[in-house]
């Protein structure tokens, strides 16, 4: 996870998934703002199929997002904190 956090330009991921993070950033910040040559490399990445599926995938995943931010948790719902492994615990 943390080759995901900000500045995953200049990570060890792959050239392939830095493709997919630089589609659902486009996603999720300006989904008219897709270029040409955003286009182009993912269409050299990934078949037309495969790149149906992760845009209904990152749709779906957005969509439903919304809606648990929008409905908010149920009255009872207990807080569980996880720390992420290898940080201080934060209050």
């Amino acid at each position: 996870m943390a080759l995901v956090a900000d500045g995953y330009e200049t990570s060890a991921l792959t050239a392939r998934e830095k493709a997919v993070l630089r589609y659902v950033d486009t996603i999720l910040t300006d989904p008219a703002g897709l270029t040409g040559a955003q286009r182009d490399e993912l269409l050299a990445l990934f078949s037309p199929a495969q790149l149906v599926e992760l845009t209904a995938g990152v749709a779906l995943f957005l969509g439903f997002s919304k809606i648990a931010v929008a409905l908010g948790p149920p009255p009872d719902m207990p807080t569980m904190v996880v720390p992420t492994p290898g940080t201080p615990e934060r209050r």
